[in-house]
């Protein structure tokens, strides 16, 4: 369920987000433990379009190019990180596009329960979020070994 495309963005492009995560990475909002151990920002209401991540997400969304994306998350994984299994909420809908940065090991990404494999720097996925009343699959992605990984994570939100 989880479609990986590998090396689409650019070092440049990853720059783009991986330098902004790490900047703010000390301020940014830790999730609930429930959730996993990270931290991330959220924009909301096409807010990233007034940032340097504008045109990174616009490459992104050409991914799903049917949906209108109207929330982006940037999210750093420390050393330690990891993304406990959780469905994403039913308001999410469409598909969910995941752009990966950084220099780390680990982060492996399982999807109902199997390996779905490793998102690498530069490269997209596409995993289904609630399409057509039907919730997504459970996923999640295992312990970051040693350094950073950044995700740019694309969502259209209702409600």
């Amino acid at each position: 369920m989880l479609t990986i495309h590998r090396q689409v963005l650019t070092p440049e492009e990853q720059a783009v987000f991986l330098d902004m995560g790490l900047q703010m990475y000390d301020s940014m909002k830790k999730v609930p433990h429930w959730l996993g151990e990270f931290s991330f920002k959220t924009y909301y209401k096409y807010s990233w379009k007034r940032t340097a991540l504008a045109p990174v997400v616009e490459k992104l969304a050409t991914f799903a190019p049917h949906q209108k994306f109207n929330t982006v998350f940037l999210q750093v994984y420390a050393s330690g990180a990891i993304v406990k299994e959780h469905r994403d909420p039913r308001n999410n809908v469409g598909e969910t596009i995941i752009g990966i940065a950084g220099d780390f090991t680990g982060a492996n990404t399982y999807v109902n329960g199997q390996l779905a494999g490793q998102l690498l720097p530069g490269d997209v996925g596409v995993l289904p979020c609630t399409i057509n009343g039907v919730q997504g699959p459970r996923h999640n992605v295992t312990r970051v070994l040693t350094g950073y990984r950044v995700a740019l994570i694309l969502n259209t939100v209702e409600g």
